[in-house]
This record gives structure tokens, C-alpha cells and sequence, in this order.
């Protein structure tokens, strides 16, 4: 639900929704709304208890680690460097907190790699190229967010490489 002054705007919403929710049976979205619901409730003053129960922590705790695992991973091989850890301010949780985004670009430091992906495709580590990004291609973008066991593989097959 929503309440807007402006008449052109609630229709633009309404159309949005429409257009957003065809194919959706009433029940997937009752079901999504009250899932919502108990993450919405957990931050509430007083609601929820600990922090390690709650969905955007434990996004949090899961991304700090993951990206541990890769720059050790990374320091590791010696041949792969990443982009210096940033910080900022996050105004959900109100604090300043480590940046760890659900993409990670990784380069290739080697002297005989031109093309990361390819090097990384050799070796069972599938990536997506700079050039696909308009970026050299000794870079490559990472997906952070696989599930652990593909993770684990990928962050073990990256720090094996010399």
C-alpha cells in the first residue's frame, strides 16, 4: 500500500504493479508479502531479539566472510590482485561498515595472462571478462553470491594458482 498526492503518480504505480504481477498467483504473493512481513518485523524496536536471527545481518556476517575468503584466496596465489577495501556509511544499520558488494573484480597480476577469463576457464573457474565490461581483460568480475559449496570450490581451485 501506498498514499501519494500526486493522481498520475498512483496511477503509474498501479500500472506498475499490474504489469509486475501478471502470472503471480494471489497466493505466491500473499506468501511473499508475509515473509516481508517478519523481515520487517525483526528490525522493530524490540522485535526480533538477537541480531544473528535477522535476514540483512546475516547478509552481512555471510559477505564479510566471503570476501575474507577471497582476498586470502587471492594473497594466496600471489597471481591475482583485488581493488583495495572501502568503507562507507550505512545508513540502514547507522554505522560505518566495510563495502563488500555482491561482485568482485579480480586481475590478474601474472606477466604471461592477458586474459584472465581464459586463464580462469582453463582452470575450471568460470568468470565474466573485463572486455564485457569495458574493462581490460586481466580483469574479471566475480559473482560473490553462489551457494557455499560452489563458493568453497572456486575460492580453493583460485588459491591454488600460482
Amino acid at each position: 500500500w501506498a498514499l501519494v498526492k500526486d493522481r498520475e503518480v498512483a496511477r503509474r504505480m498501479t500500472k506498475f504493479v499490474e504489469l509486475n504481477t501478471i502470472g503471480v498467483s494471489k497466493d505466491s504473493q500473499l506468501r511473499a508479502a508475509k515473509v516481508l512481513g517478519a523481515v520487517s518485523d525483526g528490525y522493530d524496536v524490540g522485535g526480533g531479539g538477537a541480531s544473528r536471527h535477522r535476514l540483512f545481518d546475516f547478509g552481512r556476517r555471510k559477505m564479510v566472510e566471503r570476501w575474507r575468503m577471497l582476498r586470502e584466496a587471492a594473497a594466496a596465489s600471489g597471481a591475482f590482485s583485488l581493488p583495495a577495501e572501502t568503507s562507507g556509511q550505512c545508513n540502514f544499520a547507522n554505522e560505518t561498515a566495510a563495502n563488500n558488494p555482491a561482485f568482485a573484480w579480480l586481475r590478474c597480476d601474472r606477466e604471461d595472462v592477458e586474459d584472465c577469463a581464459g586463464f580462469l576457464r582453463g582452470h575450471k573457474i568460470l568468470t565474466r571478462s573485463g572486455n564485457q565490461f569495458g574493462a581490460d581483460p586481466r580483469y574479471v568480475r566475480v559473482s560473490m553470491l553462489d551457494r557455499d559449496d560452489a563458493y568453497d570450490i572456486f575460492i580453493s581451485r583460485l588459491a591454488s594458482l600460482k
